[in-house]
């Protein structure tokens, strides 16, 4: 088992343990793998073959990007390609024995962890934005058709139902909270309910965190969306004597939501409104917060694990109990909650905002002009 894209883990296998490609049969990712054992059926599906990487415009793999790479020797093991929701087989003998589940039962291709959640979040319309508030903080739009604007920056992701996702990350999410507590809040870390304790916390201060700025760039691998820069991290600024933990721990929440606000304005906007999931929509606090900072409605759905949700409606599609994803998503999606932007927080959040523009490249310059 190899960790990265398909191709380049193919060119470093040819170059480093060639006698493990002189044995292989087929090159196959984890999910595909586990559908080949359930069924016998070699494939993959179209967000796998574009993330090889191959071409996100045609869904499939491209035999450029093996060229460039110069492994054209080795591309006849890739599986070849289908749509997430259409029938892969179905479950042989062999697998029922192994697994308990009833022979026959048919088994879908299925799609990458992202697709499924932005299906699961229910966003599937042209123009229909997630963000994903978890381990990282993923912000996307989608389109019916490939979207690479802003050039060399985001990721195009490929969701089932023939759309297309761009997408711009920011590396840190919920993560920004377990370091505040961990190292600014330990009191309220050994406590009942540290989240919410801590949102509590920040909302005792006001709406710009009394001119504190975070910029979220809390990763070990900098920052890569909406700029590129692997040294960046993260920072307080305009730190004053008479403001507290209180501010500190607000402008934490605030950053964030400043991050998202400012990977949406390089997408292009977010059209009709964000569906919010992952960890962070959990806060009614924090989801209400993001509305008054980007200015767009948020709903936050009802449920959990949407990435097992989105999966199951691909399945539900290819066995024919919806006709089109697009109605599987209707069918299936409720909002839990919806956050209307707060009219009267607008002047504070663009003052804010304004701010962390000035942090962010305050802080990405310093690199840049001293080189290190």
């Amino acid at each position: 088992m190899q960790l990265g894209c398909t191709l380049p883990v193919i060119a470093w296998l040819q170059a480093n343990e060639p006698e493990a490609l002189a044995k292989a049969r087929h090159l196959l990712c984890a999910k595909d793998f586990i559908r080949y054992r359930l069924t016998g059926q070699l494939a993959t599906d179209e967000s796998e073959a574009a993330m090889a990487p191959g071409s996100a415009a045609d869904r499939n793999f491209h035999p450029d990007q093996a060229k460039l790479l110069g492994i054209e020797a080795h591309v006849h093991l890739l599986a070849p390609v289908r749509r997430g929701e259409s029938v892969a087989g179905k479950v042989t003998a062999d697998a029922a024995a192994l697994t308990g589940l009833a022979a026959g039962t048919p088994v879908a291709i299925g799609t990458g962890d992202t697709g499924a959640c932005v299906l699961g979040a229910g966003a599937h319309k042209p123009g229909q934005a997630v963000t994903v508030l978890g381990t990282t903080c993923l912000n996307g739009v989608l389109f019916d058709h490939a979207m690479y604007e802003p050039r060399d920056l985001g990721l195009l992701f490929i969701i089932p139902g023939r759309r297309w996702m761009k997408t711009m990350v920011n590396v840190a999410g919920t993560t920004v909270l377990d370091w505040c507590l961990n190292t600014l809040c330990p009191d309220i870390a050994a406590g009942e309910k540290p989240y919410e304790t801590l949102g509590a916390l920040a909302e005792t201060s006001a709406a710009g965190s009394g001119g504190v700025t975070f910029v979220p760039y809390l990763s070990a691998s900098g920052v890569i969306a909406p700029r590129i820069e692997a040294r960046a991290r993260a920072g307080f600024h305009g730190l004053a004597p008479h403001l507290g933990r209180a501010e500190m721990v607000r402008s934490i929440y605030e950053g964030m939501a400043y991050a998202i606000r400012d990977c949406y304005e390089q997408i292009g906007g977010a059209g009709e409104g964000v569906r919010l999931s992952g960890g962070g929509a959990r806060s009614p606090f924090w989801a209400q917060m993001i509305a008054d900072v980007t200015g767009y409605v948020v709903e936050v759905p009802e449920g959990t694990q949407f990435g097992a949700k989105g999966a199951a409606l691909c399945a539900a599609v290819a066995i024919g109990d919806f006709g089109s994803i697009g109605e599987a998503v209707d069918a299936t999606y409720r909002a839990r909650r919806r956050h209307v932007p707060d009219a009267a927080l607008k002047p504070a959040y663009d003052a804010g905002f304004a701010r962390f523009k000035v942090a962010s490249a305050a802080t990405l310059g310093v690199l840049r002009d001293a080189a290190v």
